[in-house]
């Protein structure tokens, strides 16, 4: 866990040497990018500074991708869920003071890449993609071979969407009609005498 501003590390250990060791690791991490935002960037070379965004970024995306890993193996325990009252969502939503939209989609992104996009969750970890890359891809997964979850047609596209249902009829199509005319114009010109 992150080590709070008097020194301590906030959140619960277990206990064990790889927690002790993950939590001490995080703590070195969250020190480098307090160092970070203590710096003065207008004392930075112009260069400088759009580099170390690319690297912010990737390392972002790295970071995303170890959290949709153990997101995931913590969904797969069951023990986020015995946390959050029955659902790994309500766990993450509590636990990272995040809405339930967004807590859901890291679930389902998480489920998504570790059983079926392997190559994906790959490339989110090593920073190559972004979450977001990761999240689309996993959204139109949800079958082997499906493109959309709308039915599709038998050549594959997918089926119309209509607002009417066997409970109510489809208004008919009205035929078209001619074009009003445009009427009187405001301005005419009077022949001249």
């Amino acid at each position: 866990m992150f080590e709070t501003t008097d020194g301590t590390a906030s959140g619960t250990a277990t206990g064990t040497a790889t927690d002790a060791s993950f939590e001490e690791e995080l703590a070195g991490l969250a020190r480098g990018l307090r160092a970070w935002a203590g710096q003065d960037l207008s004392l930075l070379p112009v260069v400088a500074v759009p580099r170390r965004v690319e690297i912010l970024l990737r390392a972002r995306n790295e970071i995303d991708g170890e959290l949709l890993r153990e997101l995931q193996a913590a969904d797969r325990s069951g023990e986020a869920a015995r946390l959050g009252g029955g659902s790994t969502v309500g766990w993450l939503a509590d636990a990272g003071r995040l809405d339930h939209r967004h807590a859901s989609s890291l679930v389902r992104t998480a489920r998504g890449l570790a059983d079926r996009l392997p190559a994906t969750a790959k490339a989110l970890s090593t920073g190559d993609i972004t979450f977001e890359h990761a999240r689309v891809s996993t959204g139109r997964s949800h079958q082997p071979g499906s493109r959309s979850r709308r039915p599709t047609t038998p050549g594959g596209w997918p089926k119309p969407r209509t607002t009417c249902s066997p409970s109510r009829s489809c208004p008919t199509p009205k035929p078209p009609t001619a074009p009003p005319s445009p009427g009187p114009t405001r301005w005419t010109r009077r022949p001249k005498p």
